[in-house]
């Protein structure tokens, strides 16, 4: 399970020497090739950062600056200073397993209500992104807000800087600006963002919360008849009719597989080439969405090679794009070139439910019925590593799988948020050849990979219903998914896509997916599952649910998923419901993952992904002593298996010398654990992790 890191005691002004920390996403990357450098790496791994070794200075978005030396993977920050006018400011510096912030005292209590995004002080993300001193004289930043008012809350948003931040992008009707602090007005752009006090509690000018404008990366022959494009080209669907656009690094103008295609590109980069691709990336996913294959004399074709292309490049040549790139990309693909599947093999770092790029994907596909099909990120092996686009509740989100329908080790897994399901499906992401610039192909891995063989057969399925909208299209490939052996929905989702299923098919269930959460006070929860049956005949169904815990190694126990029905009859053109209950039984075990199987006598399949969690209602008063002095400047952390749900995490007092206390309130149905850190790096040795489940723990660590 991920790390959650909470504070403990006091901070430090100026912190000199501190251990060693490492910096990175700490996820594996795709497997190298010899042909393609793999896909997906965050700008703000290790990797990316190790490529910056040295001594760097960075100015935070609150004036200050921190001077950090990499060493390889290794992060130490030096020095914390308050910038001009900031006497006074102490700061936190915290490793959060994946990550080393720096936090002026004045942020603290607005990242942790959630108004300022933790990127705009996480220093191996500032200097991967290039934001460091040296490269950058501002911090590019986005400020999301009330979008009922929209121009003119948006020339609030920008004043409330005190006139320090310039404008460089604006979606009024997603409530989302994107601005630019010079470093050197930063102190000023801060005292009018909040205010001038020492404990803001919001932020001014109606904005709602202040992001980091960061960087995001770029996430046939056998993969396209393995998912069974062919036989619903046979069928007389190969896309055509059907627009779908591509945002990534743009395309080769004349590459033989794509001359035909494309029907509208744009810019969003500013390169001096406009749309042609530098990198190579987009060029392989446009092409596996719709390339015509005529330089491989039909061999390299792509999934919906009927269907016509609109291209935006949001990436640079160097494989980067800013959100607000991203967004300006969205808006122009369904806004104006009316594309009603987006294909988008781009990642962020693993996440937040309100992303500004997730959010935006919500209020697009709402506004233009446009079904976006996204990557899962490139973050796995590791549970709760979907990209923060990924986690956008309508999007499309495709994890990679290889051709024997083996999910890839790189591949992002859920769960997201509380429990929610993510990915909603897998597609062929691993060894994939397709078109690159120069007229010839190349092979590459990753969820970038996987994503357009989504897209491309929801064009295919587009073409047979062109009245389906986004969650119709969604239903329909998430239903129709193949099933792997072993497979739990937080891994795979529904299913590796099936283009002939999901194209021949005509019988949907919605919700597709459906994560469900009990209590001892609430002890059962339900779901009603809709099935569409769009043919002349009526369809039955016999309906069955297994489940197993979330890694898929152990079933789950008799009785926790049941159906209202075990059979039911969907007519024809009409509907049918079936109610799903998840039950609050005794288990060890507290989430589990399962599927929601309805088979027809004539062939017809539907699967619906399931999730469940258990947990208790008992708030747990919790004290935690911890007997050792951390001596001034330093910091105690407590690091705990998540999820959890904790209050009052910052009122801890030092009680008595060597005796730190600390007092919490707890929701969780199982033990939690915990384990003692100094300066957020020294792991505590001769002590094993502590279970917390209320009452008064003491722990005596020794490092």
């Amino acid at each position: 399970m991920r790390s959650s890191s909470v504070a403990v005691a006091l901070t430090t002004a100026a912190l000199l020497g501190l251990p060693a920390v490492s910096t990175a996403a700490q996820a594996a990357s795709p497997p190298a090739l010899s042909s393609a450098v793999p896909t997906g790496t965050s700008a703000a791994t290790g990797a990316a950062a190790a490529s910056q070794a040295g001594d760097h200075t960075v100015t935070l978005v609150t004036g200050d600056t921190v001077r950090a030396r990499l060493e390889g993977r290794d992060l130490r920050v030096l020095s914390a200073e308050p910038g001009e006018g900031r006497t006074g400011i102490t700061f936190d510096v915290t490793d959060r397993g994946d990550q080393v912030s720096v936090v002026p005292s004045d942020a603290a209590s607005l990242v942790r209500a959630g108004r300022l995004d933790p990127d705009l002080f996480e220093v191996g993300t500032l200097i991967a992104d290039g934001y460091d001193d040296a490269r950058s004289q501002s911090i590019p930043v986005m400020t999301t807000y009330d979008k009922s008012t929209t121009t003119e809350n948006a020339d609030r948003a920008r004043a409330a800087f005190g006139g320090a931040a310039k404008s460089r992008r604006a979606f009024p009707r997603l409530g989302i600006s994107a601005l630019a602090i010079g470093k050197k007005d930063a102190p000023g752009a801060w005292r009018g963002l909040t205010g001038g006090s020492a404990k803001p509690t919001g932020l001014q000018g109606g904005v709602t919360k202040l992001w980091l404008d960061g960087r995001v990366t770029a996430g046939l022959d056998q993969s396209v008849p393995h998912i069974g494009a062919p036989t619903a080209w046979a069928s007389g669907y190969d896309g055509t009719g059907v627009k779908v656009a591509v945002l990534d690094s743009g395309y080769d103008t004349d590459h033989p597989d794509l001359v035909s295609k494309v029907v509208a590109s744009a810019d969003f980069t500013g390169n001096a080439n406009g749309v042609e691709d530098g990198n190579s990336h987009g060029t392989h996913t446009a092409s596996t969405v719709a390339g015509t294959g005529a330089a491989s004399g039909g061999q390299y074709k792509g999934v919906a090679p009927g269907a016509s292309l609109v291209v935006g490049k949001v990436l640079s040549d160097e494989n980067w794009g800013y959100d607000s790139w991203i967004i300006d990309g969205m808006n122009w693909a369904v806004g104006q070139q009316g594309a009603k599947i987006v294909s988008m093999s781009i990642q962020s770092g693993p996440g937040y439910a309100d992303h500004p790029i997730a959010t935006a994907i919500n209020s697009l596909t709402s506004e233009y019925n446009a079904l976006f099909v996204v990557c899962s990120g490139n973050y796995g092996p590791g549970t709760s590593t979907i990209s923060s686009i990924g986690v956008a509740d309508k999007a499309l989100t495709v994890g990679a799988v290889d051709l024997t329908d083996t999910v890839a080790s790189f591949s992002s897994r859920g769960p997201v948020g509380d429990q929610g399901l993510k990915p909603d499906m897998t597609g062929p992401g691993v060894d994939i050849t397709a078109a690159v610039p120069g007229g010839g192909y190349g092979t590459m891995s990753g969820c970038s990979m996987a994503t357009p063989h989504v897209a491309g057969t929801a064009a295919l399925v587009k073409q047979r219903h062109p009245a389906w909208g986004a969650q119709r299209l969604k239903d329909a490939l998430m239903g129709t998914a193949a099933a792997a052996a072993g497979s739990t929905p937080y891994t795979y989702g529904t299913g590796r896509v099936d283009a002939a299923r999901a194209v021949s098919q005509s019988l949907t269930a919605n919700p597709p997916s459906a994560a469900l959460s009990v209590t001892s006070a609430q002890p059962t929860a339900t779901q009603t599952v809709t099935y569409t049956n769009d043919t002349a005949s009526a369809v039955s169904l016999n309906l069955a649910v297994s489940a197993t815990d979330a890694a898929g190694t152990t079933a789950a126990p008799a009785g926790l998923f049941t159906l209202s029905a075990s059979t039911v009859t969907v007519p024809a053109n009409g509907t049918a419901q079936v109610t799903v209950t998840l039950h609050q039984v005794s288990s060890a075990i507290s989430l589990f993952g399962g599927v929601l199987t309805a088979t027809s006598s004539g062939g017809a399949s539907v699967r619906t992904s399931l999730g469940g969690r258990i947990q208790a209602t008992s708030t747990y008063n919790t004290t935690i002593r911890v007997h050792y002095n951390p001596g001034a400047g330093n910091t105690i952390t407590l690091r705990g298996d998540s999820p959890l749900s904790w209050t009052s995490g910052q009122n801890c007092v030092n009680t008595a010398a060597g005796l730190w206390e600390c007092g919490f309130n707890l929701s969780t149905g199982q033990p939690f654990l915990y384990k003692p850190l100094i300066n957020d790096s020294i792991w505590a040795t001769g002590s094993n992790y502590y279970g917390v489940g209320g009452g008064t723990y003491d722990i005596y660590p020794t490092f």
